[in-house]
């Protein structure tokens, strides 16, 4: 079964009381990464074409909500990329003077 993007989604629920949290999706992605830490699958949803998504059943107290990043790690994040393109700048002129000679 063929679904665009809009249609692939992600859906993550889990109430005070329990201990676990369910995560459903269609991320073939999400669903290598849930399968390799070895997370309890609770439901396969398939057709003829195969498998399109799962469920999947967590300890909720892996569940973590993101967090905007500080200036300093948004700061350290353009150094590195700075020094990034410096290091592969430079590779690429050594590249060059080689191939001249």
């Amino acid at each position: 079964m063929g679904f665009s993007k809009v249609e692939c989604e992600t859906i993550l629920v889990f109430n005070e009381a329990g201990p676990t949290a369910s995560i459903y999706t269609c991320n073939p992605r999400w669903i290598r990464q849930l399968e390799r830490y070895k997370f309890k699958i609770i439901h396969e949803y398939a057709d003829k074409g195969g498998v399109y998504a799962k469920e999947f059943e967590v300890p909720k107290q892996l569940i973590r909500v993101p967090r905007p990043p500080t200036k300093k790690e948004l700061a350290q994040r353009r150094t590195q990329a700075e020094r990034v393109r410096k290091y592969r700048f430079s590779r690429q002129n050594v590249g060059q003077a080689w191939r001249k000679k």
